[in-house]
Formats: structure tokens, sequence, C-alpha cells
């Protein structure tokens, strides 16, 4: 009969004592004579046991394992954020508002800040101090118009800057003691209205492209969430649109100006055309009132009032010309589409200059002329291509609308383009189920550390084995996986470096008393979506099935999956599965 040494009988009476108090927490409270006594260790020693398990916790200060807690800023910024929205909300109060705050900013700098204030010795700080100001109102307005996403905002907060500035330079100029004459107060204040116009259309176009800005961040925003939707949302929202669709409509529908308009339709035709047509009239226009003006010297042209008739004549036409590269963009077919329209029409624009219609005609390829033209083309396209994406992005919101009002034809279209996508991901996968036969008896009375060990560690190596052959495991279970793989010959090759390498994992790495003995199923069929977000498929499940019937230490396999191993050999068993013919793989191990 075999006597224990004394260093086994130590080592098996620290183990008891360490699963005893595994499970019995309390137990580490009595003394340690009894504990000694009762699994046959010295008293020293278990006591030093208890105390270095108890250390980690005993010996931290309570204060020390407190958690600081910056919650309240969270919550003032979430505070904060919520207030901001819910002003932007309302753009043309907050505009004013903000406005009658920088005015009361201005006034307040003016007078604390003394004149004599320099910084570096040359620019005053008071200037300073309020040209930070009004760039801080122009940004705080144009991040109102990126969230809000509409043009319409932009030119509502255009006009109260213009009415505010115009009411409040004309009131300063009506009550300035240095102008005596009502009439010339009156001429002062509408130069200075129209000046403030001239700033405001500057104003009004940044808040435009504000606002196209944010409304394409928020489209490529919801085309990213569209894109990353898993198939289980993609099939949520398909029966919820089908049950909105079943309800009907409950407002009125949304018309989308851009596509049901006549005038629309009729610019639509042919937008090249139209602006280009558009272009040359207005350069044959400006020419011919240009030479109709009685204009004879430089200096005339520089102070008479034909001159002052015709720079407003200019101006118009410039306006003009602004809002023909506006529609070409709008009513052009895509953003390429415009820029084409647009340098078309800058084409057309240098072409006139060949035209001797003008009193002093200069040299088309001259330096002027190319840079005008040059300058002419890159405004042109930036006008044109943003006003290309504004209209994509109101088409866009006008069917997101459509959608809210559960427009019949609006929804069968989503449908519709839900059921492509779900289409689109149907491909062909092999899948290979593995399972441990017996894992029921491998964990009983075994050591819980031990069994969650080895377990997780042959999970680890199932995925590993099968990651060299294009596997991807598609989920796990205690004692077993389902992987898919892109065709028959890998998900074979891949079961047979299981049933090869099982040997090797449970001499070096398994600790449990009992080897894992496997079981192997494969089957291969259409998977509708990506394997990763399937989470019931035919395929899945027949696999299953099939690999219940393999041989331990064996492969199972459909008679599909043979069709894809022509250079194997197989054994057909007798049983279908799920209407499948089965075969057992002669050759289960790479050794074979």
């Amino acid at each position: 009969m075999a006597v224990e040494s004394p260093r086994e009988s130590q080592l098996k009476g620290a183990t008891a004592l360490l699963d005893h108090l595994r499970t019995n927490p309390g137990e580490a409270r009595r003394p340690a004579d009894e504990l000694a006594v009762r699994f046959g260790l010295s008293a020293g020693f278990v006591e030093s046991v208890v105390e270095n398990a108890s250390v980690n916790s005993a010996a931290v200060d309570p204060i020390l394992r407190k958690k600081v807690s910056f919650d309240f800023a969270r919550h003032g910024f979430d505070w904060i954020g919520r207030l901001i929205l819910r002003a932007f909300s309302k753009p043309i109060l907050f505009v004013a508002i903000t406005n009658i705050l920088c005015v009361l900013a201005v006034i307040a700098t003016d007078s604390l800040i003394p004149d004599s204030a320099k910084i570096a010795q040359y620019v005053p700080a008071d200037a300073l101090a309020i040209l930070f100001q009004f760039l801080f109102l122009v940004l705080a307005h144009l991040a109102c118009y990126f969230h809000l996403r509409t043009a319409k905002a932009a030119l509502q907060g255009a006009v109260v800057v213009w009415a505010m500035g115009s009411l409040g330079v004309a009131a300063s100029i009506m009550l300035s003691q240095g102008i005596k004459s009502l009439g010339e107060r009156a001429l002062y204040a509408a130069l200075s209205s129209m000046g403030i116009l001239f700033v405001t259309l500057g104003y009004l176009c940044a808040g435009v492209i504000a606002s196209v800005l944010g409304g394409w961040a928020h489209a490529r925003k919801q085309e990213r969430r569209e894109a990353s939707m898993s198939r289980q949302e993609l099939l949520e929202r398909y029966f919820e649109l089908q049950e909105r669709l079943s309800r009907g409509s409950t407002q009125k529908q949304v018309g989308n100006w851009l596509e049901q308009s006549p005038t629309a339709k009729f610019f639509r035709k042919s937008p090249m055309a139209f602006s280009v047509i558009g272009t040359v009239l207005l350069s044959l226009t400006g020419a011919l009132i240009m030479r109709s003006l009685p204009i004879t010297d430089a200096q005339e042209a520089r102070t008479s009032v034909p001159a002052l008739i015709g720079m407003v004549v200019g101006f118009v036409l410039l306006c003009l010309r602004g809002v023909l590269h506006v529609g070409a963009g709008i009513f052009s077919r895509s953003i390429g589409h415009a820029l084409l329209v647009s340098a078309a029409m800058c084409a057309g624009s240098f072409a006139m200059g060949f035209l001797p219609i003008r009193q002093a005609v200069d040299n088309p390829f001259s330096f002027s002329q190319i840079s005008a033209t040059l300058i002419q083309l890159l405004v042109g396209g930036l006008v044109s291509g943003f006003a290309a994406l504004g209209a994509e992005l109101q088409r866009k919101a006008a069917r997101e609308e459509s959608l809210d009002n559960n427009d019949g034809a609006t929804l069968l279209a989503e449908m519709l383009r839900i059921q492509w996508r779900l289409a689109d991901r149907t491909n062909s996968t092999c899948i290979l189920v593995v399972d441990a036969a017996k894992s029921s008896q491998m964990k009983a009375n075994a050591d819980p550390l031990i069994v969650e060990y080895s377990f997780r560690e042959y999970q680890d190596w199932l995925g590993k084995v099968c990651g060299q052959f294009e596997g991807k495991v598609h989920s796990t279970a205690g004692d077993g996986a389902v992987v898919a793989f892109p065709n028959c010959e890998k998900a074979f090759l891949a079961s047979r470096r299981i049933q090869t390498d099982v040997a090797r994992f449970n001499a070096n790495v398994n600790r449990l008393e009992m080897p894992f003995r496997l079981r192997i199923g494969l089957h291969v069929g259409q998977v509708a979506g990506a394997v990763d977000d399937v989470q019931f498929t035919e395929v899945i499940d027949i696999a299953a099935h099939i690999e219940s019937v393999a041989t331990v230490g064996g492969i199972a396999v459909s008679e599909p999956v043979t069709l894809g191993l022509p250079q194997y050999e197989f054994l057909p068993l007798a049983r279908e599965v799920d209407g499948q013919r089965v075969y057992l793989a002669l050759s289960p191990t790479e050794e074979e």
C-alpha cells in the first residue's frame, strides 16, 4: 500500500482548505487552530493564509475606496446644452437677443477699457476686445444655422441683423449733433443702411453655407447609422414600416417643390442651356448698358453720376449671375453636373469678351481678364456646388418628412430599399458545428475553477484553429461552437486540424481528468445576411443535427458538402438528417 509523503499530505490539506474557504468565506473568521486541526496543517500556516487573503480589503483606507464623482459637472453641462438647443429652436429670437447682448458688451467694453490701452504697443485693446465679441456673435449664429440645417433660418437671421443694424445706425445719425440738416441725416442713414445691407449679404452667405454643412453632416450621420444597422434592426424597421402602411396616412402629403413644381420641372430639363443662355444675355445687357453711359475719361469714370449708375448696374448684374449659379446647382442632377454647368457659364462669359460691343475692350487673354475668369470659375463653382448639395439635402429632408407623415409611396419605397439590402447580403456559407462528447461527465466532481479554465482554453483554441482557415466564430456554448467558413474545403480542413490537434491540447492545456473528445458536423447553404448578424438560420440547425450523428473523433457532412470536396472519400450513413443524406469522412485527421 502506497504511503503519502509529508509534502503530498500537506498539499492535499492546503487544497482542501482552499476549497473550504472558497465555498464558505465566513469560516475565515474561525480560530486558526481549529482549521489547522481539521485539515492537518500548522496553525501558523493557516493564520498566514487567512491574513494574506484579507490584506487587500483590510489595509485600504475606506476614504481611499470612495469614488470621486463628477456627476454634478456632467449634469451642469447637459443642462447648458439643452438650454442652448432650446434657444436655437427659435432663430429669430436667438439672433435678436444675442445682438442686443453684443451691443451691451461693446458699450461696457468701450467704457471700461481706456483708449490709451494698447496690446503689443500697437493694437488698441478696446478695438481688439470688440472684434472678438463680434466674432463670437457670428460664430454663435452660424452654430444655430448649422444645428437647424435650413437656409430659411439663415435668411430670417440676416433680416433681423440688417433691420437691427440699420435702425441702430439710423437712430445714431438722427440723434447726432454734428449734422444739422434733416435731409443730410436721412441721406446718411439711407447710405448706411445700404452699406449694412452689403455686409448682411455676406452674413447671409455664411449662414446658408453653415446650414448646408449642417444638413450634410446630419445626412452623413444618418447614412452611417443606416449602414451599420444589423439584420435584426433592418427587419424591425421593415415591419414597422409595414404596420404604418396598413394604418394609412394621417397627415397632409408633403410636396417637394424641387420635384413637383412645374417651374422646377421646366428648368430641370436642361439646366446647362438655360444657365449658359442666361449668362450670355446678362453679359450682353451689361455691355450695352455700359456702352450707353456717357463716360468720356477716367476721372469721370470714378466721380460722375453715370459712373455711379454703372456701379449699381454692375452690382445688380453680379447678383443676377450669382442667382444663375444657384439655379444651376439646384436644378442639376448632381454636384458634378452643377460644377460642369458652372464651368460652361464661365466659358460663355469669357467668350463674350471677344465681341466689340463695349467702348473699351480689354484683351481677353490679358492677365487681368484671365485672373477675373479664374476667380469667376472658382467662386461660381463653389456657389453651384453648395446649391446642388443644398438641393440634394432638401430632397432628403422632404423624403424624411413624407416618411414621418406615412406617405404610402414613400413607405413602399423604403420597404423595397430594405428588401434590396437584405437580399444583397445573402451568400453561400459552410457551417461547422463542433461539440465535446460527454461534457457533463467531464465537469462532474471537478474543481469549478479547473472546469472554467479548461473550457475557456478549449473555446480559445477552437477559435484560433478555425481562424487559420478564414473561419469566423458565430456563437459558442460551454462544450461547442458554431463557425462559419467561406467554402466547404476550408471548413473541412479546419475540421481535420481540430481532430488532429485535440490530442496535443489534451496533453498540454487541458487540466481536467477526462480528455476532450469531439464530434464535428458540416453543412453548406445560403445564409440571408452576414452570419454574425444571423441568429436563426436553417443552415446552422441542419449542421447541428448532423453533428449529433457523427462518431466521437469523426466528421459528419451533408451531401452538398461532399460535392465541394471531390478529392476526399466519405462513407454514406443509412439515415437522413432533416432531409439531407449524411456522410462520414474516412480521413478525419491530418495523419491519415
